[in-house]
């Protein structure tokens, strides 16, 4: 894993973490049996929270190195319902 990868995959943590009152969870790691696989697990109170998430500065700047082609294929996003 790349300098700027393992840099710009802490920035919407510590951002999401630290400045979003709406933010539960953000966790990341890499696959034990996947090389440069990256697995993440973000969690908001409600749409509302996911919908403030995507507003910030953080999550712009992850759009950024997103667009430039970093990935081997297209990231997979996948929105759950957590039920009470």
């Amino acid at each position: 894993m790349s300098n700027q990868t393992t840099t710009l995959i802490g920035i919407p943590i510590s951002g999401t973490m630290t400045t979003e009152p709406l933010a539960v969870q953000y966790s990341w790691g890499e696959s034990a049996n996947e090389l440069n696989t990256f697995h993440f697990h973000e969690q908001y109170h409600g749409k509302d929270g996911f919908e403030a998430h995507q507003k910030t500065q953080h999550f712009a700047d992850w759009e950024s190195f997103a667009e430039s082609s970093p990935f081997s294929r297209n990231p997979e996003v996948m929105l759950f319902q957590l039920k009470p």
